[in-house]
C-alpha cells in the first residue's frame, strides 16, 4: 500500500496536523531522492505529498520545479499554477510558471507570470517581449560552459548574436 493510499485526504481519522507532517516527510524524501539522482522516486514522493495535503503549496512548487528542470513544460505548468493558487506570494513559483508558459508559447499565461515576477513586458506579435537588452548566457554549464551573448526576448529566451563553438550545438541567431 502506498503512503498516499494509507492516509488519503478523504480519511476522516487523520488530523490536518498529521496530514501536514506526513506530507512534509514525503516532500523531504522527494527532495533527498532527487538530490541523490533518483528523479522518478523523488517525483513520486512529491505527488504523494500533494495527495496527502493538497492545500500545501510546497510540494506543488517542488513538483513544478522538478518537471521544469527536466524540460517537461506541460507537467510543470499546472503544478506551478496550483502552487500559486495556494501561495500567490511565491516568487520562485511565478518564475517557474513563466518559463513553462513561455516554453509552451502560452503567451497570456507567460505574461501573467512575468507580471507576477514584477517584470514589465509588452505584447508584440502575440508574444511576450521585454525591452531590448544585451545579455550573456552560459551554454551547457555542466560541459564546456561556453558563454555567448545575445539579445534578450523575454526573461526566458534570448537570440544568440555571436557565433558559438560547433560543439555547443547552437548557431548564430538561434533562440535559446
Amino acid at each position: 500500500m502506498s503512503p498516499a493510499t494509507a492516509c488519503s485526504p478523504s480519511s476522516s481519522k487523520v488530523s490536518p496536523d498529521m496530514r501536514r507532517a506526513l506530507a512534509a516527510w514525503l516532500n523531504d524524501r522527494g527532495s533527498q531522492s532527487i538530490n541523490s539522482g533518483k528523479s522518478s522516486r523523488g517525483e513520486r514522493f512529491y505527488k504523494w505529498a500533494t495527495n496527502i495535503d493538497p492545500r500545501w503549496s510546497v510540494p506543488w512548487y517542488n513538483l513544478g520545479l522538478h518537471t521544469k528542470t527536466t524540460g517537461r513544460w506541460r507537467d510543470s505548468l499546472p503544478s506551478s499554477q496550483r502552487a500559486l493558487e495556494l501561495d500567490p506570494s511565491d516568487e520562485a513559483a511565478w518564475w517557474n510558471l513563466g518559463i513553462a508558459a513561455t516554453a509552451l508559447r502560452d503567451w497570456s499565461e507567460a505574461g501573467r507570470a512575468w507580471k507576477g515576477c514584477g517584470i514589465e513586458y509588452e505584447a508584440r506579435d502575440g508574444e511576450v517581449r521585454t525591452p531590448i537588452v544585451t545579455a550573456c548566457i552560459r551554454l551547457d554549464p555542466a560541459g564546456l560552459g561556453e558563454v555567448v551573448w545575445g539579445q534578450r526576448l523575454d526573461p526566458a529566451r534570448m537570440v544568440i548574436l555571436n557565433v558559438p563553438l560547433l560543439e555547443s550545438g547552437h548557431r548564430f541567431h538561434d533562440i535559446i
